[in-house]
């Protein structure tokens, strides 16, 4: 069990690969945006799992 899930700590975002990081950022406008971060040195393909319904981008990134 993660540290989190055992702690009971709401996680609205997450990505099941312990090489990554996922937090949400929440506007003042109300709008969300997802943030990955990862140090592996070489990518890493991930899928997040997210509270809500995703929305592409203005710029057209997912």
């Amino acid at each position: 069990m993660e540290l989190a899930a055992f702690a009971r700590v709401r996680r609205p975002v997450t990505v099941p690969d312990p090489r990554m990081s996922a937090d949400l950022v929440v506007h003042a406008d109300g709008h969300r945006i997802v943030r990955l971060v990862g140090q592996n040195p070489g990518p890493v393909t991930v899928r997040p799992v997210a509270e809500g319904t995703p929305h592409p981008s203005a710029a057209g990134h997912r």
